[in-house]
């Protein structure tokens, strides 16, 4: 799947798949005006083109919304506080920062990673990375660990 052409933003289907959110949640932050409504492509129907910027709000809007029901009312969730640390560390490795990539990495060691956020992170590095890549391999190193772990953990309930 194209991700980015020339002189265009990132698709609907891009940006929903990247950032784990639903198309109606996309259209719903739109008409809220969580981000101003997109440029169109002319040349291909219309599509909604999404800036680096319009993405960039887009994260801080759902990093804002896994803080806030984490820590909702002064009342500690730690289901949420997880959830809302991955999306954090997630989003910050998917943005190409290293810092990021580190926390993900240190972050697995101690939690199973959402099948999301596999699902995430291998889209990221098969889209945006060359396998000779260090950041490739820590992606790739996190995921395998996680289903090692998955896995063990099948096993224990069985």
């Amino acid at each position: 799947m194209e991700r980015r052409g020339k002189g265009r933003g990132l698709t609907t289907a891009v940006v929903c798949e990247t950032l784990g959110i639903s198309k109606s949640t996309l259209f719903r932050w739109e008409r809220e005006r969580v981000i101003a409504p997109p440029a169109r492509d002319q040349l291909r129907n219309k599509q909604r083109q999404y800036s680096a910027e319009d993405f960039k709000k887009l994260q801080i809007r759902l990093l804002k919304g896994a803080f806030s029901s984490a820590f909702r009312d002064g009342e500690s969730d730690l289901k949420a506080q997880t959830e809302a640390f991955e999306t954090l560390y997630l989003q910050k490795a998917m943005a190409g920062d290293p810092i990021g990539i580190d926390e993900l990495c240190a972050f697995a060691v101690h939690q199973v990673l959402s099948a999301s956020a596999m699902k995430q992170l291998l889209w990221y590095a098969c889209e945006d990375l060359e396998t000779s890549d260090p950041v490739f391999e820590s992606i790739v190193r996190v995921v395998l660990g996680n289903l090692e772990k998955l896995r063990a953990l099948t096993h224990r309930t069985d």
